[in-house]
């Protein structure tokens, strides 16, 4: 899916500040280029990433405000309820002017 957004419209700039939050950091980054590519649960992205769970849950509620990803919750091994992110944006356009 792809947004656009202008600074030009008011009701834009909150949306754009949690976007651009949740594209500040180099970690965040690298999770939504690891996500991008498949179904990773937050277990396998800790480890891709070489961070913490805990870590990776604060990363991921960052990502989350910026409505870049949603969470399918999936059964997983031994019946146990995982988190799956998922990209909801693919595409970001911000209009200066």
């Amino acid at each position: 899916m792809k947004i656009e957004l202008s600074i030009s419209n008011k009701n834009d700039h909150i949306k754009i500040k949690k976007i651009c939050k949740a594209l500040s950091d180099l970690i965040r980054l690298k999770i939504l280029q690891i996500i991008k590519d498949g179904s990773m649960n937050y277990g396998d992205i800790s480890k891709a990433v070489e961070r913490s769970p805990t870590s990776i849950t604060n990363h991921m509620g960052w990502i989350r405000q910026g409505e870049l990803i949603e969470d399918l919750l999936l059964e997983g091994q031994r019946g146990k309820m995982q988190k799956i992110p998922k990209l909801k944006i693919t595409e970001i356009v911000i209009k200066l002017k």
